[in-house]
């Protein structure tokens, strides 16, 4: 437990010390990939069970959490490359 607490603080730290452009594409990605994720759950409670009718929606809602997790890859990269590209200036 306390290794966890310990890689948790220094998560939260290295947070802190990046920079406002950075930050806000992180956390801009995180809420869409939340939205994403939300709208999927939603669909899978709308359809019920797995029926030849509902089907495409079925597949729309896995496409939805595929697709957050690219999004959710692109958005950190992309903030990864915010906060280098200063450094090596």
């Amino acid at each position: 437990m306390g290794a966890v607490v310990i890689r948790l603080r220094n998560f939260i730290s290295g947070l802190s010390r990046m920079s406002e452009e950075a930050f806000c594409l992180l956390a801009g990605t995180l809420k869409t990939c939340c939205t994403m994720v939300f709208c999927s759950f939603l669909i899978l409670v709308h359809t019920g069970g797995l029926s030849v009718q509902d089907y495409e929606l079925y597949r729309l809602a896995g496409e939805l959490v595929s697709s957050s997790l690219g999004v959710f890859l692109v958005g950190n990269l992309a903030a990864l490359f915010l906060e280098e590209l200063p450094r090596r200036r």
